[in-house]
Order: C-alpha cells, then sequence, then structure tokens
C-alpha cells in the first residue's frame, strides 16, 4: 500500500506519527474529479477525456501532458477514489508467453509477471478519504461497460487480418490498421487502407516519433503475407517435422529450466506480499484475526504448489 493512487500522497509511519496513511493531493484530486465527472455525467468516452486533459494542460504524475485511455481506465477500476482502498486486488504470477520479445530485450526478464485479477472477497479493505461520491463511481464503471459494449456493435465488417502481428524491423513496435478518408482506384470502398508503424506516431512518444518508416498498404501487405503461410500449408511435412522436434525438446528435459525460473517467481512473488501483510498489521491497517487468516491461506497455496 505504499504506492498511493494518483489524487493521493503516502505518508510513512514514521512522518505520520507511528500511523501510515493515505492523504489527499489536492493538486491531482481536482484531476480526478474531472475525470469522474466526465464520464459519469458527461458520458465521454476515454479517448475524449484523454483529450481534454491534454488540451487543458493537465499532466501526469511524472509530469507528460499526454494521457492513455488505459490509466484513466486503472482509475474507474480503484474503489480507493471512494474512500476503500483494497489491498490484494490482483495476483502476480509467472508471465505469460508473449508473441514476440518486448521492443530492446531479445530475453525475457528474468522477474517479469503476469497481473490476475483476484476476486473481490479476496481483498482487503482499508478506508481512506474518498474523493468522489460512491454513485459517481458506479455512475462511471457503468459508463464504460456501456462504451465497452458500444464499440463492440461498431465493429466494421471487415477486420485487420495482420492487425499486431507485423513488426517494424527498424523500431521493433507493430504495425496497426488505419484507414483514411481519401478515394483511391484500387480500393472498390473508396478507403485508403494501411498498415502504420506505432513508432511512427509522434503524440505517442511526447510529440517526438521514434521511426520513420511509411505506411503500407494493406492489401499488398496482407496478399505477400497469405501467399507465404498458404506455401507452408501446401508442404504438410515441413509443419509435421517442426511439431515432432518440439515434442522431442519438450521430453529432453529443455523446458525444465523455464519451470524452475516460473516456480522462483511464484515463490518471490509470495514473499512479497507476506511481507506487505506483516507491514500492514504491523501498521494496524488489519487486525489479528484476518491477518492470521490470510496468513493460513498463503501458507496453504504454497505447500500445495510445492
Amino acid at each position: 500500500m505504499t504506492g498511493a493512487p494518483f489524487g493521493y500522497r503516502y505518508v510513512s509511519r514514521v512522518q505520520g506519527g507511528g500511523v501510515s496513511r493515505f492523504e489527499v493531493g489536492e493538486d491531482e484530486a481536482h484531476i480526478v474529479r474531472f475525470v469522474f465527472s466526465w464520464i459519469g455525467l458527461d458520458r465521454l468516452r476515454l479517448h475524449e477525456v484523454c483529450r481534454r486533459l491534454h488540451q487543458m494542460g493537465f499532466r501526469t504524475r511524472r509530469g507528460s501532458i499526454y494521457w492513455y485511455a488505459s490509466t484513466i481506465r486503472g482509475m474507474l477500476d480503484n474503489p480507493a477514489y471512494m474512500g476503500r482502498a483494497a489491498f490484494g486486488r490482483a495476483h502476480f504470477l509467472a508471465p505469460r508467453p508473449r508473441l514476440r520479445p518486448i521492443r530492446g530485450h531479445l530475453k525475457p526478464s528474468p522477474r517479469a509477471t503476469s497481473r490476475v485479477a483476484a476476486p473481490r472477497d479476496e481483498w482487503i479493505e482499508i478506508p481512506v478519504p474518498a474523493l468522489i461520491d460512491p454513485a459517481l463511481f458506479e455512475a462511471a464503471r457503468g459508463q464504460l461497460d456501456e462504451n465497452r459494449s458500444r464499440k463492440r456493435d461498431r465493429e466494421p465488417g471487415q477486420r485487420w487480418l495482420l492487425q499486431g502481428l507485423t513488426v517494424c524491423r527498424r523500431c521493433g513496435y507493430a504495425y496497426y490498421g488505419k484507414k483514411a478518408p481519401r478515394s483511391r482506384t484500387y480500393d472498390p470502398a473508396n478507403t485508403l487502407r494501411y498498415y502504420r508503424c506505432t513508432g511512427a506516431d509522434g503524440y505517442r512518444f511526447n510529440g517526438k516519433a521514434l521511426c520513420h518508416n511509411g505506411p503500407v498498404r494493406s492489401d499488398q501487405l496482407e496478399q505477400v503475407v497469405w501467399s507465404q503461410v498458404r506455401s507452408l500449408l501446401e508442404q504438410p511435412d515441413r509443419v509435421a517435422d517442426e511439431y515432432r522436434r518440439r515434442i522431442g525438446l519438450a521430453h529432453d528435459g529443455a523446458a525444465m529450466p523455464d519451470e524452475i525460473v516460473r516456480l522462483n517467481q511464484q515463490i518471490t512473488t509470495m514473499r512479497r506480499g507476506i511481507g506487505r501483510l506483516i507491514d500492514s498489521y504491523a501498521e494496524g491497517l488489519i487486525d489479528k484475526a484476518e491477518f492470521q487468516k490470510i496468513m493460513l491461506v498463503d501458507k496453504g497455496s504454497t505447500t500445495s504448489q510445492r
């Protein structure tokens, strides 16, 4: 709980006279109130909220004027803003397999984890100063769900076959599908469709593009990729040989080091969580009965994994 959400600041036990707590930071709190009002009352979309924050010159905690929809969505999911900070909202497990390495990191991080939401009955709620009314919190959550359903309903008939599957060789970022309202003779829909490198969008990186590769016409790129896939499918022996090769590696124990790394990561994550629980108990944030209950659950989970 040492990481205070946006709108709060953490006061340590030394600073707070023996009790650690969250205090409202008004320089950030009024931004949080704007966000919930725009979504819960004005029924705006996340990207529209980001544009408003940028236009009004509001800065993130790191000092950037560029806001992301994921940041706003994280605010809407945090019950601390209506006065109930929750400990244990997520479990940190071994990382899920990635489609491709992270840009600039060919080898996976030895401390990488995947965040998985925990059931609500496992949360430990701690009272904190509320920034918004619970009714507004629920209204914003409901509007977010409505926006998601509307987005699914607006899905166009034509899909991007290679969305997120092609990678820029220069910068390592993925290509995404983009349309332009301009007529072209080769496009029967009178719309220019192409794949654009994410690194070429300057607004994503504080106004400065990381890549200068131009866009690629979608019909040409999809045709090239499909031709290669088709040639592979026409040679089933190659697919079968690769499958047998990977099965052999698994039987020879090649995957065992990865399993050891995964188990070590889970043990480290559990120890970190136990340490936080002990700190919370020592600071009086949870009572003895709740502390003993959680420690028994954690101990059982560790025993079952062994």
